[in-house]
């Protein structure tokens, strides 16, 4: 009996531990290991966007857009459009497309020969002092290119003209009405034929009309018409055999595409387009 009362003791203080135990200080629930982070692949940067505007080329403050003769390089010519595009000219040759944009004083580009034209990765700091264009490297990792930027002048050739001949058709890319002064014409020959344009002041009372009636159908052997007169200034660009700069005074002007050297082959006019000149 007093065995069983022992054994009753015995097991009412085991429970009554229990019960302290369950009811005092609660015990550190686990904390579930925090899991390693994915990396996660980085956001897709958006792409960025071209300029649309047009630009002056006489703002200094602006980016110009126009045509740049290197001055350090032979033959080389670089048109930048309010597109955001550009095209490079190896001696009046069309060498390199690419795009380009602004981030304030950053200039970035990407093209065909280095194979970056839509990641435009390069960056260059620019200035222009109203006539000369100078970048200087952030970064770029195509070293031509970077040879042929990286601290060498452009000097901005402010109105310009580019015909491209392809034995058919005198296509004409360029401003319809320009101020009194220099004009650059470069001709991109998609053809064997030795050809090369014209660029004649009409007489007063001729329009493009006349010179089209003149001309008749594209390719025709004619001469410059007795009511259009040539004999303008022109002065080369880097020993481009393929362009020319003119001094134009105000007039209209029409500007085509010819074979004119009867020595070198068959005669032929193709018209391109034409041109008004105001005064300043």
């Amino acid at each position: 009996m007093n065995q069983q009362k022992s054994l009753s003791g015995m097991l009412a203080l085991m429970l009554a531990a229990l019960l302290l135990a369950a009811c005092g200080t609660p015990t550190a629930t686990s904390v579930p290991p925090t899991p390693t982070p994915t990396r996660m692949p980085p956001t897709a940067e958006p792409s960025p966007v071209l300029p649309t505007s047009t630009i002056s080329p006489v703002q200094t403050s602006q980016f110009p857009i126009g045509l740049f003769d290197c001055v350090e390089c032979q033959g080389m010519t670089e048109r930048y459009s309010d597109d955001g595009t550009l095209v490079v000219y190896l001696r009046g040759i069309k060498y390199i497309t690419g795009k380009w944009y602004l981030e304030g004083d950053v200039f970035y580009t990407g093209d065909s020969y280095c194979r970056d034209e839509d990641a435009m990765p390069a960056s260059y700091r620019w200035h222009f002092d109203g006539e000369i264009l100078t970048l200087q490297v952030i970064k770029d990792e195509c070293s031509d290119r970077k040879g042929s930027l990286d601290g060498k002048p452009w000097r901005l050739i402010e109105k310009y003209v580019v015909l491209t001949f392809d034995g058919e058709t005198c296509h004409y890319e360029g401003p319809k009405v320009v101020t009194e002064g220099d004009l650059a014409v470069t001709l991109i020959n998609n053809t064997d034929l030795d050809a090369t344009w014209w660029i004649h002041r009409l007489d007063e009372g001729k329009t493009w009309q006349d010179m089209l009636d003149y001309i008749g159908l594209p390719g025709s052997d004619v001469h410059p018409p007795p009511w259009a007169s040539g004999g303008i200034i022109t002065a080369p660009v880097s020993d481009n055999p393929n362009a020319r700069v003119y001094t134009l005074k105000r007039g209209l002007y029409a500007i085509s595409c010819c074979t004119c050297y009867e020595l070198s082959g068959p005669r032929g006019v193709w018209p391109g387009a034409l041109l008004e000149v105001r005064a300043k």
